[in-house]
């Protein structure tokens, strides 16, 4: 059991199923042991299924406090292949960053937004004008 320290989560996206894989941890090492550990396990499955997994699709992100975030580069890894370490990624239309804060969706959000607001505004102006 961690007492005052600052937790990292490790986060394994595999896109092919929206597999996720999460790991937490006092440690970035433990954590990153118990990842790939799994990772292992999950491409033992999935090679006796008769399914490949995609390195190259597969994303990781590690989830905590700022300060617990500036610690060592993580070397997860899926069939001897690095997994690329993101800070934010798009999981089932929600964009999560690594620090859990809002400002990474609510941007996109608003930028997608925005020209449909336009156009609304426009019709709605030109409605009451006429």
């Amino acid at each position: 059991m961690c007492l005052f320290c600052p937790l990292l989560l490790f986060c394994v996206l595999v896109y092919a199923d929206d597999t996720e894989v999460n790991a937490s941890d006092c440690t970035a090492a433990s954590a990153e042991a118990s990842v790939n550990c799994d990772l292992v396990n999950i491409d033992k499955w999935l090679s006796s299924n008769n399914m490949v997994p995609n390195p190259d699709e597969s994303l990781v992100m590690k989830i905590g406090s700022i300060p617990a975030l500036k610690s060592e580069v993580v070397d997860v890894r899926l069939r001897n292949q690095r997994l690329q370490e993101v800070t934010t990624a798009k999981y089932l239309g929600v964009y999560v960053d690594s620090a859990l804060s809002w400002n990474d969706h609510l941007t996109k959000l608003c930028t997608k937004l925005y020209p449909t607001l336009c156009f609304f505004n426009s019709k709605t102006v030109s409605f009451f004008v006429s």
